[in-house]
């Protein structure tokens, strides 16, 4: 679909009236269609196990999981240029296996395909998912998990990581494996979406707006429409880390929670970045929030954030103090404003810039050691320009800091300096 066929919906908003996709899904959905061959929402996880993996028992783990979660069983169909969610009836999943351990290069095997897999296209007709199994040693597995992000967040995978653990475990148990018990069925994502679509006309009128327009990033206007990407990461660790810490306690900087106090510490320093490389001095910076107010909601699968405008006035005297202050009142304001399915369908025009902090806690898998990455696709969305992502996978305090920069954008030696 292009983005003139919206016309004959009478715009986003009259394409969000027939569809039962949420707003946050349907810019998802809109963003794939208008880009049909850019792997840009593919979420791809790397989970790298060191124990023995019985093959038959994470099989039936996982399928216990897509069949108790709408999530992971919803298809989209479109008639007449309008998406639909359906929920499919579960089968059993054919859970493909790649053993490598007998391979000279499987290291790099296994690198090529989870690459391969990771920039292909997901058919939302059918699956919203791809995954495989690889076993690279007796005692070493890859779990390679990769779904489209108009179902899923990095939350609803953390929780589908927990409960195919947790699954698995059960399975070693030798009542639960001929019992055939799964425990209660979690929430599902269908109660949550009918309550939004009902809401979501009356939500708009309070949604926080937008206050200026893009960012001309080293002076260029942007607005590429294009999704190619590269990504320039750092992870922060021992010394930086506890300094950084260190000044999120400090009066002045210390807020509600360390991780609020982090972040308002660090979009300050990327709203001065961005001020020194535009002369923009009214910055707008689209931020998710995770949108889970509830502890049902804290335990469904499925979209939930949801992004919101984080207004900045930079004024050329701010010392970084007073910069920070401007920022964590603004945070403040967007975490008040920031509803329940409140986001503006037409508000994603007025940023090119995201800041996204990502936390979570991906731990042992079935009590053994497992190492989790989060995969780039080396795609954006089409109307950012540059992204910065601030991430703890692990839980364990020490950030990695991504810039997912539009290859549009730079040239090759500018985005090294950048």
């Amino acid at each position: 679909m292009s983005e003139s066929a919206l016309s004959g919906h009478t715009g986003l908003h009259g394409l969000a009236g027939q569809s039962n996709l949420t707003n946050s899904q349907l810019l998802i959905w809109l963003g794939q269609a208008i880009n049909p061959d850019s792997p840009l929402y593919n979420m791809a996880m790397r989970f790298d196990i060191s124990t023995a993996i019985d093959v038959e028992r994470f099989r039936k783990a996982l399928g216990d999981i897509v069949r108790q979660n709408d999530a992971m069983r919803s298809v989209i169909e479109v008639v007449d240029e309008v998406p639909q969610q359906r929920v499919l009836a579960y089968e059993d999943i054919a859970l493909q296996i790649l053993d490598l351990s007998a391979e000279q290069d499987r290291e790099a095997r296994c690198n090529r395909e989870i690459e391969k897999r990771t920039g292909q296209q997901i058919d939302l007709s059918r699956r919203n998912f791809d995954t495989v199994l690889i076993r690279l040693e007796p005692a070493r597995y890859v779990w390679f998990f990769n779904q489209h992000h108009l179902f899923t967040d990095i939350r609803s995978i953390e929780l589908l990581f927990t409960a195919v653990s947790d699954r698995y475990l059960e399975y070693h148990s030798p009542d639960t494996a001929t019992s055939g018990s799964v425990g209660p069925e979690p929430p599902q994502f269908a109660a949550y979406r009918t309550m939004v679509n009902e809401t979501q006309g009356r939500a708009e009128e309070t949604a926080p707006e937008s206050q200026s327009g893009p960012v001309s990033l080293y002076h260029r206007e942007g607005g590429f429409r294009q999704t190619p990407a590269i990504r320039v990461e750092k992870t922060l660790s021992g010394m930086r880390t506890d300094k950084l810490g260190g000044l999120a306690k400090a009066p002045g900087f210390e807020t509600l929670s360390r991780d609020l106090s982090l972040f308002n510490i660090l979009v300050t320093a990327f709203c001065a970045y961005l001020y020194r490389i535009s002369d923009h001095e009214e910055i707008t910076i689209g931020c998710p929030v995770h949108n889970r107010g509830t502890m049902a909601l804290k335990h469904t699968m499925g979209l939930f954030i949801e992004m919101f405008p984080l207004g900045v006035q930079v004024d050329p005297d701010d010392t970084f103090q007073s910069l920070h202050d401007k920022v964590a009142q603004a945070s403040f304001k967007h975490l008040r404003l920031a509803t329940s399915s409140s986001s503006l369908i037409d508000a994603v025009r007025g940023y090119n810039v995201v800041v996204n902090y990502i936390t979570a806690k991906f731990g042992d898998f079935a009590s053994a050691p497992c190492d989790t990455t989060w995969l780039h696709n080396n795609h954006i969305d089409p109307q950012h320009d540059l992204r910065f992502q601030i991430m703890d996978l692990a839980g364990s305090g020490d950030l990695t800091l991504c810039f997912d920069i539009n290859r549009k954008l730079m040239e090759p030696e500018r985005r090294a300096m950048a």
